[in-house]
């Protein structure tokens, strides 16, 4: 006696099966399945980075922060990972040392952006660009030297500010106010260009 399993099978691969299957497999469906596995493996390898938990390697991160900035920083907040615009960390509650000035500069929050091919773990991860959007820095006269040297010894284009208010207290403690600074560097044909805008006063 034939096993009903066998005939199911037969049937399934029979030659009208066959037939319907190849005419539903034209190019169109091999092109969209394509598309869709595609599509699929991109949001997949995307959006790994949201499970991870970047603050239990907080270490790892201001080392690596350290190695491509040249900056000694200490998170103090939360680590979160962003796609859109492009895949970054976002960081709350940053204190940054330029060039081992004794003073710290207070960020509530910094992104930094990271290649979209080191992105499945904490340790893999590069660091592109370090952004500084909309914050309100204090910085100290008697530290200039500082800033200024650790832009010198930058060999890429790393350090961003958009947008950003920065003021110090002048020797009577009055607040001197810089509004809507923006600074980006440039680095070509051996030569470092730093280009910095803001207003002082209502002045561009």
């Amino acid at each position: 006696m034939e096993n009903p399993a066998i005939k199911v099978f037969q049937s399934f691969f029979s030659k009208k099966n066959v037939s319907n299957f190849k005419r539903h497999l034209n190019k169109k469906t091999i092109i969209t399945g394509i598309l869709t596995a595609f599509l699929l493996t991109v949001i997949f390898y995307f959006g790994k980075p949201t499970l991870i938990d970047y603050n239990l390697d907080k270490q790892v991160i201001e080392k690596k922060i350290n190695n491509s900035f040249k900056l000694n920083a200490k998170i103090k907040g939360k680590i979160s990972y962003r796609l859109f615009p492009s895949p970054r960390l976002e960081i709350k509650k940053v204190n940054l040392n330029f060039n081992n000035s004794k003073n710290k500069i207070l960020l509530e929050k910094v992104y930094i952006v990271i290649s979209p091919f080191s992105i499945t773990n904490s340790k893999s991860l590069k660091f592109r660009k370090f952004f500084i959007f909309n914050e309100t820095i204090k910085i100290y006269p008697e530290e200039f030297n500082s800033y200024f040297k650790h832009f010198t010894i930058l060999k890429e284009n790393n350090i961003i500010f958009k947008n950003c208010k920065i003021f110090f207290s002048d020797d009577q403690n009055n607040r001197v106010l810089f509004e809507d600074v923006n600074l980006k560097e440039k680095f070509s044909n051996n030569k470092h260009q730093i280009e910095l805008d803001s207003s002082f006063s209502k002045k561009k």
